[in-house]
């Protein structure tokens, strides 16, 4: 998911999208909220964590782009978060 949240942002950025070679091109605040979204561990309660808080950053990243479809895939990527 990071990684696709990952090249969603560097399209609308204008940077190269492929295998993350712009990523540390795009703004900081965005870079922040991917680092947040990161397991710190790999205890249950971290990676569920991580894993909602990779759902939400791509689905805002998605609506970006689309905000019709993501409001579609809004209820979906609530039960992948979960």
């Amino acid at each position: 998911m990071r990684d696709q949240t990952i090249a969603l942002a560097c399209v609308r950025h204008g940077l190269n999208p492929h295998h993350g070679r712009d990523t540390d091109k795009l703004p900081s605040e965005l870079l922040d909220e991917l680092m947040r979204a990161r397991a710190s561990t790999t205890d249950d309660h971290e990676l569920r964590r991580a894993n909602k808080m990779s759902v939400e950053a791509l689905v805002r990243e998605i609506a970006r782009h689309d905000e019709a479809l993501a409001q579609r895939l809004a209820r979906p990527a609530e039960a992948l978060a979960l």
